[in-house]
């Protein structure tokens, strides 16, 4: 399967990078697999999901409305990264059907940096930051 998914930034981010050709079938055994990806820690995974190789889609792409919620039981994020509209109209049909949201943009590192600045406030909120050792 065309797709590289592992994960990022401390394990704290599931990046995953579909590129041509792909089927849905596949999407449907990568959407069960994906579930592994939970923090015993309590903190959330956040969803990179790379679309900016893709300039077709399957064919069958109608065949996502079967497919089960692209989320994680911990997500707390999901970004979609598409350099052209038919990826973001694309999700934005599966927001639809199954009342998930996605935010979305237009280049990896714009992505990453919205996603670091999350788990950075996430971080400050938990009290992560006030464990690290001072400084200096």
């Amino acid at each position: 399967m065309p797709v590289d998914r592992r994960l990022i930034e401390n394990r704290r981010i599931l990046y995953i990078k579909f590129s041509e050709p792909w089927t849905v079938e596949e999407t449907f055994s990568l959407i069960e697999r994906q579930k592994v990806f939970t923090k015993a820690d309590g903190q959330h995974i956040h969803l990179l999901i790379d679309l900016t190789e893709m300039l077709r889609f399957p064919s069958d792409m109608l065949r996502l409305r079967e497919a089960p919620a692209f989320a994680l039981p911990r997500a707390s994020r999901t970004i979609v990264i598409s350099a052209n509209s038919l990826g973001q109209h694309i999700f934005e049909v599966f927001e639809q059907l199954h009342d998930v949201r996605f935010e979305y943009f237009s280049s990896y590192d714009d992505g990453l940096a919205y996603l670091r600045a999350v788990i950075a406030v996430e971080d400050v909120q938990n009290g992560i930051a006030a464990q690290l050792p001072p400084s200096g």
